[in-house]
């Protein structure tokens, strides 16, 4: 990447009712220049977001309500979202969700590879089928 290649941009757009501050980031390899901007939203409660050439990549919200974290993948779906109420979302859309390892089954959505440690296990359809002791509730077949 030549040096004319990388830049950093900083529009304040003060006194402008349509354009939001913004910071892009510039910068280029052989196929091309990559922007990556970051745009403070003021009517979206300060909402910070960093958005690539295909849309929003990551949010964080000036709020304590609603979305607070988002993480999105190529179409702006969230892949990550952490909500007001505690509830963090993984590939809530598509996608698996895999811990400890690195290649997919393209089945389950979650993969753990590893040891995991449990306190209680419901399964859709069956119900509780470890109890918070540890013993087995569930049906017998």
């Amino acid at each position: 990447m030549a040096n004319s290649d990388k830049n950093i941009v900083i529009t304040p757009n003060i006194g402008s009712s349509t354009d939001d501050p913004k910071v892009v980031f510039t910068g280029a390899n052989t196929a091309g220049l990559y922007p990556v901007t970051m745009r403070a939203y003021p009517t979206s409660n300060g909402t910070l977001s960093i958005e690539g050439s295909a849309g929003q990549l990551f949010s964080v919200t000036n709020s304590l309500t609603g979305t607070l974290f988002s993480v999105n993948d190529v179409s702006g779906m969230p892949s990550i979202e952490v909500l007001d109420s505690g509830a963090v979302k993984l590939a809530q859309y598509s996608g698996n969700v895999l811990m400890g390892g690195t290649t997919t089954d393209g089945v389950s959505k979650l993969q753990v590879t590893g040891s995991a440690n449990v306190s209680s296990l419901r399964i859709q359809g069956y119900g509780q089928v470890i109890n918070s002791s540890g013993a087995w509730v569930g049906s017998n077949s």
